[in-house]
């Protein structure tokens, strides 16, 4: 979280300032369209060396829709996160795969709310040379990164 102002955030219908804390277990409401979809997730918060990073903890697929993406990182913009670590279990597949689009309309709302964003996990199963080459130029950046594990993910964010 950056120094400065606070933010305000819904989660779970509670509003809350965002400072020192640690957000508990709550529901993260979307309306798209004539859909309303609720998932429950936890906002772990990881300080390490004058950095703050979310974690995002939760046992369900966090966005299935570039709507949807859009009101993940939105929520995480106003819950006050600057850095955040996600598994990538908790991303739709769709979003591994380049040709749907999914990947590009959501991390560039991340890169637009200046959300650094570092997605941990197994990606060997998303093959594609596409792919690859994806992931090997965001990680030369420092915005977008994948890493093999959640203490690689978090070093990423570090740097």
């Amino acid at each position: 979280m950056s120094g400065g102002g606070s933010r305000k955030s819904e989660i779970g219908g509670r509003k809350s300032v965002v400072g020192n804390r640690k957000l508990e277990v709550g529901d993260w409401k979307s309306e798209v369209g004539n859909r309303k979809s609720e998932v429950e997730l936890e906002f772990r918060t990881i300080s390490r060396d004058g950095v703050t990073i979310g974690e995002v903890i939760s046992d369900e697929i966090l966005f299935k829709t570039v709507p949807e993406g859009t009101d993940f990182v939105g929520n995480l913009y106003y819950a006050g996160f600057d850095n955040v670590v996600l598994d990538e279990r908790n991303v739709f597949p769709d979003f591994f795969d380049l040709k749907t689009g999914l990947a590009g309309e959501v991390l560039q709302k991340f890169t637009n709310f200046r959300i650094r964003v570092a997605i941990f996990g197994d990606f060997t199963k998303y093959g594609g040379k596409s792919w690859k080459d994806f992931m090997l130029e965001s990680n030369q950046w420092r915005q977008i990164s994948f890493a093999p594990s959640r203490e690689a993910a978090i070093d990423a964010l570090l740097k």
